[in-house]
């Protein structure tokens, strides 16, 4: 059965109950648990951003540049990933296909949202005709 389908089904079943949760869902966290969570998310992200976007200026400006070849295996790197956003040079030269695999790797272990498998990255880039 589709998802959405059941979920509607349930929700004209049990709409009462599922009002009086969304109601409720401010009174199941602390204000201040949910601000401290909040404020770390955000300092988290926007160092990040930093790092990336200083990157990306410095790769414009040309004051740094890829390797010729994908750290992992060999290929021609396109992208850049960084591992632990440490700094501006702290990066990795990887192909997409790499690239890609690095970061299916971190979803799964953190239980990541719904994930392409590396294969499927090559499946949809023949389809697209994109190499």
């Amino acid at each position: 059965m589709c998802v959405r389908k059941y979920c509607r089904g349930y929700y004209a079943a049990n709409r009462d109950k599922v009002r009086a949760w969304h109601r409720g869902w401010r009174e199941r966290e602390d204000l201040a648990q949910r601000r401290a969570r909040c404020a770390r998310n955000t300092r988290k992200h926007r160092e990040r951003e930093a790092v990336r976007y200083r990157t990306k200026r410095f790769r414009y400006l040309g004051l740094l540049t890829l390797a010729e070849r994908c750290g992992d295996c060999g290929g021609p790197a396109r992208e850049i990933h960084h591992e632990t956003y440490g700094g501006v040079c702290a990066f990795v030269s990887l192909c997409r296909r790499c690239h890609m695999a690095r970061h299916w790797r971190v979803w799964r272990k953190t239980g990541g949202g719904p994930v392409r498998y590396p294969h499927e990255f090559e499946e949809g880039e023949e389809q697209s005709g994109v190499r």
